[in-house]
C-alpha cells in the first residue's frame, strides 16, 4: 500500500479526515513503521509547541488595538468639474459625427446631402449598399468637396 503524505497525516492526528479514511490510515500506521514514525514525529512537535506556549502568561501580553480609520480625501468641486470637462471634450473629439476621417476638416451636411443626390443621379441607394460600394464626402484644401468611392 502506498505511503500517506505528512499533510494527510498531520490532519488524521488534528482529527480532521473522515471514518473512513481514519481507519484506512490507522491500518497502515500499524503495518508500516516510516508512517508510524512521521505520525509519531508530529505528536512530539505539537506536544513541543503546546508545551512552549504553555509557558506565555496570555493576561501580561497586551494586544494593540487594530482599528482602521479610513480618512477621506475631500475633492472640491473644481476638480469634478474639471475632469468631467475633460472627459466629455475627448468624448467629443473621438465620436464627432461631422468631422471628415481624411482632413480633419468638418462638412456641411446639407451640401453633403445635395452632392450625394447629384452623385446617384436617380440611382437607388441600396443598390450601393448592395454592391458594397461606400461613399465617402471629402473636403479638399480649397474648401471644394469631393465624393470618393471605394471603387475610385
Amino acid at each position: 500500500m502506498k505511503c500517506f503524505n505528512e499533510d494527510l497525516l498531520q490532519s488524521y492526528i488534528d482529527c480532521e479526515v473522515p471514518e473512513h479514511i481514519e481507519e484506512e490510515i490507522k491500518g497502515h500506521i500499524a503495518e508500516c513503521s516510516d508512517c508510524a514514525n512521521k505520525v509519531s514525529s508530529l505528536k512530539e512537535q505539537i506536544s513541543f509547541l503546546k508545551g512552549y506556549l504553555s509557558r506565555l502568561d496570555p493576561p501580561n501580553i497586551s494586544i494593540p488595538d487594530f482599528r482602521y480609520t479610513k480618512k477621506r480625501k475631500k475633492l472640491s468641486w473644481v476638480k469634478y468639474t474639471s475632469v468631467a470637462a475633460a472627459i466629455l471634450l475627448v468624448i467629443f473629439m473621438i465620436f464627432n459625427p461631422l468631422r471628415s476621417k481624411d482632413t480633419g476638416n468638418y462638412v456641411d451636411l446639407q451640401a453633403a446631402e445635395m452632392l450625394i443626390h447629384e452623385f446617384l443621379d436617380g440611382e437607388d441607394p441600396n443598390q450601393l449598399w448592395h454592391d458594397k460600394i461606400q461613399i465617402n464626402i471629402i473636403e479638399s484644401k480649397d474648401g471644394e468637396m469631393i465624393i470618393k468611392t471605394s471603387d475610385n
